[in-house]
């Protein structure tokens, strides 16, 4: 199916962090100290363990840990 085909291609250039425990825990972790909501602290914290320097996103904050936020 062409459908497959686009997620193989997509593979070769998009690297995917699902949520582990780490990112869990991290996630409450940013919950708590900047006031994200799950989801938010779920992004920035799957950012965080994948080493993304730059998030372009529309957050209260410029700068999380070493996540720049744009």
């Amino acid at each position: 199916m062409q459908a497959y085909q686009y997620v193989r291609d997509l593979q070769q250039v998009w690297y995917t962090v699902i949520p582990t425990w780490s990112v869990i825990d991290r996630a409450e972790n940013l919950m708590s100290r900047f006031s994200l909501s799950h989801w938010d602290a779920m992004i920035v914290a799957a950012f965080l363990e994948a080493n993304v320097q730059r998030l372009s996103e529309n957050f209260e904050y410029s700068n999380i840990d070493s996540l720049e936020i744009v």
